[in-house]
């Protein structure tokens, strides 16, 4: 007998805490009388790293991830099955005869000890799933019963899965927003590498020379192109030992290149089941960013006056500019910086400024 109250309360703390996905699939791999389980996307790229699956066929999936299997999985083919009838399995596919003689079966499978395997359609928002529940060769194929009382389970595991996504989206939404807020331009990517959401500054920063079209980012020389691709690839494919971050230069044609921050987020990339899992922050470095008149007030105790001479200034404008457009003489604006220069504990121009920049935006990590 199956406890599904045991399943559907593991699938209830899975869709609220990532970390307790494993666990479920570990609880449904007993329940079911299987060998391990992996949950991975029907549809879309299948070679992301962070999969929740059973540690019982950790060595599988890596043979089958890194021995690139996924390209040669014959089990696909079930796929418009398992969206009809929210099940399958091999012997809906394969006769006994063409398991025994299939690459699949006899290279991949039986060196594992895995053999049998039933797919559970989990609906995830727009997306589709497939639970992959594994056996061993002795513990024998699912039974029509055993497929039958699978399909509850593929309730409980989409209800599950529908709240995980719900709950990327507004992971999502709070770090685009925090980038913004930050003055920062900044991509997020699906699984598949697509542009899924992009946030204000950013769509002004890329309206100049790029578009962003079917997701995909449109403009960049052939040699950038190839570049941004490869370290996307490895950012989204690389594994646990891939560095969080990495950079990519994207060429203009009047202005310096734009800096591209590859970020790998946990808040993004633990959820396997969000939308999306890599932030790009875009850097201008062309662009010069001045604090704030409160800032300078609050950190340095510049008056109101000096506090708009300095934010000129870390702006890119002229000393003499910036006396004419505050009206004021000159010699009073030489006055007022010399006075931003003793508080702010700075010698020269250069220096002031650099100092200013510093504080106007903080750097990508």
């Amino acid at each position: 007998m199956w406890n599904f109250a045991a399943i559907e309360q593991a699938l209830a703390r899975a869709a609220l805490d990532r970390n307790e996905w494993t666990p479920a699939l570990d609880v449904i791999t007993e329940q079911v009388g299987a060998h391990g389980a992996i949950l991975i996307p029907a549809t879309g790229s299948p070679a992301l790293p962070n999969y929740p699956s059973t540690a019982s066929i950790e060595e599988a999936n890596e043979r089958y991830f890194r021995g690139g299997w996924y390209l040669r999985d014959e089990r696909y083919r079930g796929l418009p099955l398992m969206q009809k009838r929210g099940i399958f399995d091999d012997l809906d596919l394969f006769t006994q005869d063409e398991i025994d003689r299939h690459p699949y079966y006899q290279e991949f499978l039986a060196p594992t000890g895995l053999l049998w395997f039933a797919g559970v359609h989990v609906r995830c928002g727009d997306d589709t799933w497939c639970l992959s529940i594994q056996r061993r060769k002795d513990q024998g194929p699912f039974s029509s019963a055993d497929k039958r009382k699978l399909l509850r389970l593929s309730e409980a595991a989409s209800a599950a899965a529908t709240t995980a996504r719900a709950l990327g989206f507004i992971a999502a939404e709070g770090v685009l927003e925090a980038f913004e807020i930050s003055g920062w331009a900044t991509l997020l990517l699906d699984r598949d590498g697509r542009i899924a959401r992009i946030n204000r500054s950013a769509e002004a920063l890329l309206r100049e020379e790029w578009q962003v079209s079917e997701g995909r980012l449109c403009g960049l020389e052939r040699q950038a192109s190839d570049s941004y691709d490869r370290v996307l690839r490895t950012m989204l494919y690389g594994g646990e030992n891939t560095a969080n971050s990495a950079v990519v230069l994207l060429p203009r044609l009047l202005k310096h290149p734009l800096i591209a921050h590859f970020l790998r987020l946990p808040t993004l990339s633990g959820n396997a089941l969000g939308q999306c899992q890599l932030a790009v922050v875009l850097v201008d470095p062309d662009q010069r960013f001045s604090p704030s008149a409160m800032i300078l007030r609050t950190t340095f105790g510049l008056t109101p006056a000096e506090a708009r001479v300095a934010a000129s200034l870390a702006g890119g404008m002229e000393l003499e500019s910036i006396a004419a457009s505050l009206h004021i003489s000159p010699t009073t604006a030489r006055n007022q910086l010399k006075s931003v220069f003793g508080k702010t504990r700075t010698r020269r121009q250069p220096e002031l400024v650099a100092l200013l920049a510093a504080i106007a935006r903080p750097p990508v990590r």
